[in-house]
This record gives structure tokens, sequence and C-alpha cells, in this order.
């Protein structure tokens, strides 16, 4: 009965061994004291490997260092009493004390490598919540250059009509009355809102930005940019195919933004070419950019998608023979036209 009493106790304590580790050993090796002089043959070899093999790698994968290493001890100190006081053989209580020391070093190994996969996966997690959180910024800044941009474009349209309706009203002495407080009222309005798009223009600019002056850049300016990063050693080639006509301002200056960006984030070695081809046709432009300098990293390819969706183009980045490829098609509508 005490037999059948001790076993059960062992089996009901492995459903909370890892909880409590430490405890499941003190109470295994009680069991096993108590066991070891009333069990037949047949039991004693399996129950003697259940407790040789099973606690020493519950302390060893569940606890700390130092309780491990006291679980051990005192493991070793009672198996050796167990032993001298059964009049156990010595090689079979050195062969179970040499078990015992091989399954609580796999415990610590897997202790360590379980340890190790914890890590990585937190790691992983913060890394993905990082990378979100950059790539929000990032689209963000993108976005807020962009709106620079049109910002600055508006503001000059304004500048023209103010200078238009300026113009036009200094022949006004001749002109009836209703016209010229109609074309004060253009130049008065046309003011006011150059001067609510400059406040605007302050708010998104960061801090330490200077006010763009200068005109936007287009396709025209490609030659100055190339020619510069030629003199530095940049291996760059410009096709131009199909019938070149002047773009509408934003597809012009997406175009130059878009070659622009995969330049700066191209590889800058000289033996590392990139080539560039604007197709020109009724109704789109096409921008391809190839060669073994090209890299497309996660910066780039948000830039230019965010610059593309802008004007509904579309954005393609295969790889053609393992050679990086960046193809854009920018649609010219008429809405778009550059007016008269």
């Amino acid at each position: 009965m005490l037999n059948v009493i001790a076993v059960a106790a062992m089996a009901v304590a492995f459903t909370w061994r890892r909880r409590a580790p430490l405890l499941f050993l003190l109470l295994v090796g009680a069991a096993a004291a108590a066991l070891s002089s009333g069990l037949t043959s047949a039991h004693a070899t399996l129950v003697g490997f259940y407790c040789v093999t099973v606690p020493m790698f519950t302390v060893a994968a569940w606890q700390t260092r130092s309780r491990a290493l006291a679980g051990l001890a005192f493991w070793i100190v009672g198996s050796i009493g167990v032993g001298i006081g059964g009049d156990e053989a010595v090689a079979g209580l050195a062969g179970g004390l040499v078990m015992s020391c091989l399954l609580w070093a796999a415990g610590r190994l897997w202790r360590s490598q379980r340890l190790l996969s914890e890590r990585l996966r937190e790691a992983h997690t913060l890394l993905a919540a990082e990378r979100e959180d950059r790539e929000r910024l990032a689209i963000a800044s993108e976005r807020a250059r962009i709106a620079r941009e049109l910002h600055t474009e508006v503001a000059q349209a304004v500048v023209a009509m103010t200078v238009q309706a300026a113009a036009a009203r200094a022949p006004a002495p001749d002109d009836p009355p209703v016209a010229i407080a109609a074309i004060t009222a253009i130049e008065q309005t046309g003011r006011t809102a150059l001067a609510r798009m400059r406040d605007i223009l302050g708010v998104l600019r960061a801090q330490h930005d200077l006010l763009q002056v200068r005109p936007q850049p287009g396709v025209g300016q490609l030659h100055t940019m190339l020619h510069r990063l030629r003199d530095g050693g940049r291996s760059i080639e410009l096709h131009v195919e199909g019938d070149p006509t002047p773009l509408p301002s934003a597809i012009d200056l997406t175009a130059y933004r878009i070659i622009e960006a995969a330049l700066a984030a191209a590889d800058p070695r000289p033996h590392r070419d990139v080539t560039i081809v604007l197709r020109f046709s009724d109704n789109q432009v096409e921008l391809e950019v190839t060669g073994s300098g090209l890299q497309l990293p996660a910066r780039l390819r948000l830039t230019v998608r965010e610059r593309a969706a802008l004007c509904n183009g579309t954005v393609v980045a295969p790889r053609v023979d393992d050679v990086p490829r960046l193809l854009v098609r920018l649609p010219i509508t008429v809405a778009e036209a550059v007016p008269a």
C-alpha cells in the first residue's frame, strides 16, 4: 500500500512540476527514498529511471541557476545517502549520479535555448513595431514635403494672378468704374491668398528649413543634376525615347523627384552603373531606372509610391535578370494641361 501511495504522489506532483520544480524534486526524492526498499526489482528499474531523469531535467529547465544548482546538490547528497543506507552497489550509484548530472546539463541547455527564443520573439515584435513607426514617420515626412511643393506651386499661380491683375489696372482711367473695382478686388484677393499661403508654408516648413524661392525643378533640369553626379565619379546614362513635350507642372516635378530619389539611394561606386530612360507618349510619360547600382530600399519604394500616387501613376519594381529595375508610369490628362 505504501508503494501505491508513493507512486500516486509522484504522478500527481508531475502535473505541477513547472510551477514548483524544487518542491517536485523534494517530493520525488522522498518518495524514492521510501520506495527504495519496498519495490520489486521489476518496478524498481522503471521508478528509478523516472526519479533520475524527470526531477533533474525539470529543476534545471525551469529554475534559475542558483536554485538549479541547489537542487542538483540536494539530489546528489540525497542519492548518496540513500545508496549507502540501502547497500546499493557503487557502480549503480555512480551511474545514477552521472545520469542525473547529464540530465541537469540537458535541462540547462534547453532552458537557455527557450529563453533565447523568447528574447528573439520579443526583439522581433519590437523591431516590427519600430519599423511600422518609422514607416509612418517617413510617410508623414514625405507627404509634408509634397504638400510644401504643392503649396509653392499654388503660391506661384497666385503671384501670377496678382501681377496680371495689377497690370490690367494700369489703363484704369479709360475703363468703367465697375471694371476697375473688379480688377482691384482680384488683386486684393490674390494678395490675401498669397499671404495665407505663406502662413501655411511657415507651418509646414521644418524649424530650420529655409523658404524655397527658386523655381520648382523638372525633367528639364535632369541634365544639370546628372552632370553634377558624373563629375563626382558616378556612372549614369540618360536616354529619351519618343517626342519630348512640355509636361504639366505636377507631372514634371514628380518625375524629377522620383529620379532624384532613385539616384540618391543608388550605389555611388564608379563601377556601379545606372541607366535612366524617359519614354514620352501622347497619354503618359514613363520613367525606367535600371542598372547594377540601383538599390530599392523601403524608404525609396515608399517615396516613389507616394509621389506616383499623387499623379495617379503606377509603380513597378521587378528584377530583370537579377538586375534591379524601377518603372513608373505617370498619366498625362487633359485636366493637367498647362494653361494658356
